[in-house]
């Protein structure tokens, strides 16, 4: 825009100084001109549309620059025409010229929508169309917006040609890659199972603190059926969480998979345990966190969120209580790995139960943080139990701890492990 602006000051200065009876209402119009014009571009440019501008901005100069001398040459068209009725009204000119500045602004917009943008949104539906290899959804976003979703079917192989077949040195940990020892799942959900073997060493160690002293799981006996539609299980979930806490005195994370059955556990027990702050941990609301672990002796009810990747070291956290075994969640992906097997209990074998096993073990991360921490770990399913479907898988995977099904040892544990601090009340403000 430097050559038009330049131009249009020259020429407001030799039109500010001409004699002619005109000068004003000419110098208004180059005025106008000189405010409007990069108004305009500066409106086209704005928000997202300045990616486009960038492909497009190339040549907005030159065309600024063009269409003033055009009206400059109009001007100087009315200023020696000796004929004043021929004159074109300098107003009308100057509507004109904003429209046709507009106009080819638009086009150059649209044009640079079309080829940045368009081209762009016609890929990603070509995904949609042609879905034969890939898994496609559509999913209701918290903001109520509705997205289409694609995966790719064979996305373990993209995923190895991508990454695993060059001849690069890979190092790959995590305390929750392998289930048992065993990192076949993980292997297959990455497509490393494709690498040579030759390639490929494994280690697995076990957890450096000390969960044989410092650790407690606690799993009830008397629980039914996990079912939220049983007001039964409903109550027995209640009254065991009730019993837990008081013994642990607060410093309580319970992890729910269902936000429902959260809230309504949450509201049914807020009376009874209103010695301690209570905490209720919606979508989004990590925030809640950081009042938790200020609290001192608070209790957390929380869903998957909190239960990954959180870290509350000491004695805020000295009771985790596990609800429900964390089951993947039925989804479109999942469907589709279950329609790859014929036999589903062996679908189950080799997605579902480690997915649980997995996520569990996560869970149980958040209990000890630290070499001197110390905790209880209860697991209020009844699957979990002696005669539990899961037991035996579940006590393979969990770091090795004493195993209990008695409160009495929940209380003794805690007053055994924690000082004379813990117990004391906590002067806590809600902010």
């Amino acid at each position: 825009m430097s050559l038009s602006y330049g131009i249009t000051n020259f020429v407001l200065i030799w039109t500010w100084i001409s004699k002619d009876e005109n000068a004003r209402e000419w110098t208004l119009f180059i005025l106008l001109w000189w405010f409007v014009c990069p108004l305009l571009t500066d409106a086209l440019g704005n928000g997202d549309v300045i990616k486009i501008q960038r492909t497009t901005g190339a040549y907005h100069g030159w065309m600024a620059a063009i269409l003033f001398l055009s009206y400059a040459a109009l001007i100087l068209f009315n200023i020696f025409r000796k004929d004043k009725s021929l004159r074109f009204p300098l107003l009308r000119l100057f509507l004109i010229g904003v429209f046709v500045q507009f106009g080819w602004e638009l086009s150059l917009l649209i044009g640079g929508i079309r080829s940045a943008g368009i081209e762009s949104a016609a890929d990603k539906l070509t995904v949609f169309l042609n879905s034969d290899n890939y898994i496609c959804w559509m999913e209701k976003r918290e903001n109520s917006r509705l997205a289409l979703c694609a995966v790719p079917m064979e996305l373990e192989q993209i995923l190895f040609r991508d990454i695993w077949s060059r001849m690069i040195p890979v190092i790959v940990t995590s305390g929750t890659m392998s289930v048992r020892g065993d990192f076949r799942h993980f292997n297959k959900m990455t497509g490393l199972s494709f690498a040579a073997s030759s390639r490929i060493m494994e280690t697995s160690k076990p957890s450096p603190f000390d969960f044989q002293s410092n650790g407690l799981l606690y799993i009830p006996e008397r629980m039914p059926f996990p079912n939220i539609r049983d007001d039964r299980y409903i109550q027995a979930v209640m009254a065991e969480i009730l019993q837990i806490v008081s013994a642990t005195h607060g410093h309580t994370l319970i992890l729910f998979t269902s936000y429902w059955l959260m809230e309504r556990v949450f509201y049914g027990l807020k009376e009874q345990l209103s010695d301690y702050p209570l905490f209720l941990m919606g979508r989004g609301r990590l925030d809640v966190i950081s009042s938790f672990r200020r609290s001192g002796n608070g209790v957390l009810f929380a869903s998957d969120s909190a239960g990954e990747g959180i870290d509350l070291a000491g004695d805020i956290l000295s009771s985790l209580i596990v609800v429900k075994l964390p089951f993947p969640v039925p989804d479109p992906v999942m469907e589709y790995q279950r329609n790859q097997y014929e036999d589903f209990d062996l679908y189950r074998r080799d997605i579902i139960i480690p997915e649980m096993l997995i996520k569990l073990r996560q869970w149980f991360g958040r209990g000890i943080r630290r070499e001197k921490d110390t905790a209880v770990f209860s697991i209020l399913d009844s699957r979990a139990s002696l005669r539990g479907r899961y037991r035996a898988e579940i006590l393979n995977t969990l770091p090795t701890m004493p195993v209990t099904d008695r409160l009495m040892d929940v209380a003794d544990f805690i007053i055994r492990k924690k000082a004379d601090s813990y117990f004391m009340d906590k002067e806590w403000e809600e902010e």
